[in-house]
């Protein structure tokens, strides 16, 4: 056995390259040693011993959703005014959707979702830089195995949306999160119309039904329009009739006569009828119509079928009268009642308005309310051959609702009576006139 201080004994740090010297400095220095050695690093858990909360979160799917613009992603600011206010009503009964619906009873930005887990709070946000304000859906998915649809509240510029006056492009951006994480972002290019376009119908892609908006053809008779007031004194300027009382007399002579006078005063002002139907924006699956407004109309002094029917049932609203649109596949004409306890109808045929040619009238042969009504009106410059075109479009208005009756009777979608009283109750407000 070899002692410490034997012969051998330096030999063993002497092969560590350590000289007897160094080896007292080592000496010296190792209680110092944990000073200046590096420190450990911390022990990293394994998945196996992390918490079960942490796992749940980093492996929890995040949920599947996708947004949907409806009608074709075209986008109809006169739709989005009307079906805002507070009292609308019709289509409350009348959306469909073939998955359970959250937030309103219909929208046309939605989304559909499927949850990652029962109970799962959810939350969409939908935004666009000239259309909207940010708008926000927050609930909970009850139910992870079935998908969901979202109708958030749309918070619409409602200052922005009269003045697209052409066809324009607009982005909207959706994002959806589950459990507070985000699922994603996705944004729909879409087709904003003119205001003056009036959506008709249109083929919904999610049910394979059409859902008819003829309806919307109300929201252009603008009772309260301001331009009315100056046209109801210019009537009264022509002195053809006293004053406008509406149902009062319990006449339909005097409603007629009432309504001449506003025709008169129309065709003195160089209303002309014009077939010019300028919808520039297209879809297939929707049904559309441009429709002058009612300052347009007496500016421009040209009025198609619609335009025409429009201005004069706006006219009748103010002066208490009933009117109703009357349509066709390809032709709408007016209808208003002659009285407030009575069920007879008059139908008129406005494109006649702007057709009056002096040499071709011949003399009134009718009878009844009237000729009656002939009678009242009072003589004034071209009354009498104003009159006569005026009673050749009642009687083209009889015939073309006599053509189509018994479609009418049976409730064919095709030919839809547009009440415009009915419309207003049912929350069809007009859209407000802007300068």
């Amino acid at each position: 056995m070899e002692r410490w201080g034997g012969p051998r004994s330096g030999r063993w740090f002497e092969r560590l390259g350590i000289q007897r010297s160094g080896l007292l400095f080592l000496l010296l220095l190792w209680p110092m040693w944990p000073l200046y050695a590096e420190p450990a690093s911390p022990p990293v858990a394994s998945p196996a011993s992390a918490s079960p909360a942490a796992a749940s979160q980093e492996l929890a799917p995040i949920g599947s959703w996708s947004a949907v613009v409806a009608f074709d992603r075209h986008l109809f600011p006169s739709l989005l005014l009307v079906t805002s206010h507070p009292g609308f009503q019709l289509l409350r009964d009348k959306w469909q959707s073939e998955h359970p619906v959250l937030g309103e009873p219909f929208g046309w930005l939605s989304v559909i979702v499927q949850a990652p887990r029962d109970g799962c709070p959810v939350k969409v946000v939908v935004t666009s830089k000239n259309l909207m304000e940010e708008s926000i859906f927050e609930g909970v998915i009850d139910d992870a195995s079935e998908a969901f649809r979202i109708n958030p509240k749309i918070a619409w510029n409602f200052d922005a949306l009269p003045r697209y006056r052409q066809p324009s492009l607009e982005n909207i951006t959706f994002e959806v999160f589950f459990d507070g994480r985000p699922a994603g972002r996705q944004v729909e290019t879409v087709q904003v119309r003119s205001i003056n376009d009036c959506p008709m119908a249109y083929a919904d892609e999610e049910t394979g039904e059409e859902l008819d908006t003829s309806w919307m053809m109300a929201a252009y008779v603008n009772e309260d329009h301001p331009w009315i007031d100056g046209l109801l004194k210019d009537a009264l300027a022509t002195k053809v009739i006293d004053g406008f009382y509406g149902y009062q007399t319990g006449e339909p002579a005097d409603v007629l006569s009432q309504v001449f006078a506003i025709w008169y005063t129309l065709q003195r002002k160089g209303i002309r009828y014009s077939s010019i139907d300028p919808v520039s924006a297209y879809s297939d699956k929707i049904t559309s119509q441009h429709v002058r407004f009612l300052d347009e109309t007496i500016t421009y002094e040209q009025a198609n079928c619609l335009d025409g029917c429009v201005l004069l049932a706006a006219v009748l609203r103010k002066i208490g009268l009933e009117p109703f649109l009357v349509n066709t596949p390809s032709h709408v004409f007016l209808a208003f009642s002659l009285g407030a306890e009575t069920d007879e109808i008059a139908f008129l045929e406005t494109t006649r308005l702007g057709e009056l040619d002096i040499k071709q009238t011949e003399p009134d042969p009718a009878t009844g309310p009237r000729a009656l009504a002939r009678r009242k009106v009072k003589e004034a410059k071209d009354v009498d051959k104003s009159w006569r075109s005026f009673s050749a479009a009642l009687e083209a208005g009889e015939e073309a609702f006599a053509a189509i009756r018994k479609r009418i009777m049976l409730h064919d979608p095709d030919h839809p009576v547009i009440d415009i009283g009915a419309a207003r109750r049912q929350g069809v407000m007009p859209i407000a006139f802007r300068h």
